[in-house]
């Protein structure tokens, strides 16, 4: 086995890559018996990297990049475009939302956390948002 640590990590990462069930089963144990050093670790691998994480994530639950949605939301103006509230993509007060249909997994739009939830409440049927527009507007 290298004993520079450069070398030792091209190392263990063929052989992880070479035994796919080995490595897993090795992984497994050491979980179980040092639960908490793994969970630290895991805490600092999100921490290092986060835009790899999130870039994963949008990839993995909205089939588009970072950058698209991005773009996406230039395209609207950075602004929600039911209500118009000012956006930005991230966690926040102006953070946005990606807006996608839940059966198709077809993405819609950039929105703010209050519309975004609304038509979740509406259970995104556009019969029941006409109705409560109607409703709105009765004396």
């Amino acid at each position: 086995m290298p004993t520079d640590p450069r070398d030792r990590r091209a190392y263990n990462r063929a052989w992880r890559h070479a035994n796919p069930d080995k490595a897993q089963a090795q992984r497994a144990r050491y979980r179980a018996k040092h639960p908490e050093e793994f969970r630290a670790g895991v805490r600092r691998w999100y921490a290092l990297n986060r835009e790899k994480r999130r870039e994963y994530e949008y990839r993995k639950k909205y089939g588009l990049s970072v950058a698209e949605a991005e773009a996406q939301l230039a395209a609207q103006g950075h602004c929600c475009p039911i209500c118009k509230a000012v956006l930005r993509l991230g966690k926040g007060k102006q953070g946005g939302f990606v807006d996608h249909c839940h059966e198709s997994g077809e993405f819609r739009g950039i929105l703010c956390m209050r519309c975004n939830a609304g038509l979740g409440l509406f259970k995104h049927n556009p019969a029941f948002l006409r109705a409560a527009a109607n409703y709105l507007k009765k004396p």
